[in-house]
This record gives structure tokens, C-alpha cells and sequence, in this order.
């Protein structure tokens, strides 16, 4: 799929879900594979470079691994939806 028709669906996928189903307010934010993957990363990684530079350097062989472990996840999970008054995650629609 290119860029605009990407772009077509996540516009689409906001129509889609104009309020939350759990209290009904508009705010969602629509969460992609490479947010979720940025966010799921972040922190594993900097802990495996600050374990790698104070204790042993092997630790820096993790971080292919959870860059890859959270890719497959992000794959899988993403896109949903979360609303920003409830916290309630949702998932989105998913064309075929």
C-alpha cells in the first residue's frame, strides 16, 4: 500500500470511530505501527546500553532482539485507537 492510500485509511479509520464506545467523548488518538514500536523500544534499549556500559558489554547483543521482538508485536497489535479522556484502547479497523 502506498502513502496516500495509507493515508486515505487512516482518515477513514477516524471517521470511523468518531467517539469513544466506553464515555463517549471524541478525543482518539490513533496509534501506528511505528509509534508503538518507538514507545515500546525506547526504554529496553537505553536499559541494555546503560547495563552494557557499567557492567558487561554482552548486554548490547539484546538490542537486535527487542528490535525485532517489538516490530513483530507492532505488526500484529497496531492500528488502535485510545481514548485520550478513559485510557479504553480499542482496536481499529483493519481493511483486508
Amino acid at each position: 500500500m502506498n502513502a496516500k492510500a495509507s493515508n486515505h485509511t487512516v482518515r477513514n479509520q477516524q471517521q470511523a470511530y468518531a467517539a469513544c464506545p466506553k464515555c463517549g467523548k471524541e478525543e482518539l488518538l490513533l496509534i501506528l505501527k511505528w509509534r508503538y514500536m518507538f514507545l515500546t523500544s525506547t526504554m529496553p534499549i537505553v536499559a541494555a546500553l546503560l547495563i552494557g556500559y557499567f557492567f558487561h558489554i554482552i548486554f548490547l547483543v539484546f538490542i537486535p532482539g527487542i528490535l525485532v521482538m517489538n516490530y513483530l508485536i507492532a505488526k500484529k497489535k497496531t492500528p488502535f485507537l485510545i481514548c485520550k479522556t478513559c485510557r479504553h484502547a480499542q482496536p481499529s479497523f483493519q481493511p483486508d
